[in-house]
């Protein structure tokens, strides 16, 4: 997590997602980056941007 200020971050998340048949599943690779807002209650998901990872 990076903070942005006191009051907002942003993280990377990597993601695999596995998709069909157990025996053959189709592996996709996405980049998560969320953005997040600290309020009085907590932490919020104020934005979130995926990327297919190409790598």
């Amino acid at each position: 997590m990076i903070m942005l200020d006191e009051d907002s971050a942003v993280f990377h998340l990597p993601l695999l997602l596995e998709i069909g048949s157990s025996a053959d599943p189709a592996r996709l690779r996405w980049l998560v980056e969320v953005i997040c807002q600290k309020e009085d209650g907590g932490w919020r998901i104020a934005g979130l941007y995926t990327a297919q990872d190409k790598r």
